[in-house]
């Protein structure tokens, strides 16, 4: 049984990549935002081959081409703007965090983040879910708001307790 004085701790390099790995996941699982761009998306793309049609039928192949170059190209611009959407956002995470790895210490009622600025404490129980990929644990504390801890950075006792805190 653990006691108070008793943590584990374990630090996270937040790069990009790592950012882009929780950002994707996040908004797959947690928002129904993917759900809703696969949608948009499908909708905008049958909607450039209707128009399509209707100008190829009109004899319009510049208008033609046209509609279908832009039906083709709403995936890669969706992608583009969630990249750059999730930059950002990387980007104003990593100025307010003092750079990019965090320190934090797992009890066992609560986690602490140390940081120059002071200590951030969070109860389990306040948790919104805790999640587990192959790369990952994700301690989310909105549906919006998580902590990342890689996995390479736990030691095996550090794993088996965020395991604990997965099935909860």
């Amino acid at each position: 049984m653990l006691d108070t004085q008793t943590y584990f701790e374990t630090r996270t390099e937040l790069t990009l990549e790592e950012y882009k790995r929780f950002d994707k996941w996040m908004h797959k699982n947690l928002t129904g935002m993917n759900r809703i761009f696969t949608i948009a998306k499908i909708i905008l793309i049958a909607l450039c081959i209707v128009l399509a049609v209707f100008s190829w039928k009109n004899g319009d192949m510049i208008r033609t081409i046209g509609e279908l170059i832009l039906a083709v190209l709403i995936f890669p611009v969706f992608s583009l703007v969630h990249t750059i959407s999730a930059q950002r956002t990387y980007q104003m995470i990593h100025k307010q965090q003092d750079g990019a790895v965090q320190i934090y210490r797992l009890y066992p009622d609560h986690m602490e983040q140390v940081r120059k600025q002071g200590n951030t404490q969070i109860a389990y129980d306040k948790l919104y879910r805790v999640a587990e990929t192959d790369t990952n644990f994700y301690l989310m504390l909105s549906k919006m708001q998580g902590v990342i801890l890689v996995k390479t950075n736990c030691d095996d006792k550090t794993i088996a307790f965020l395991h604990t805190l997965v099935q909860k």
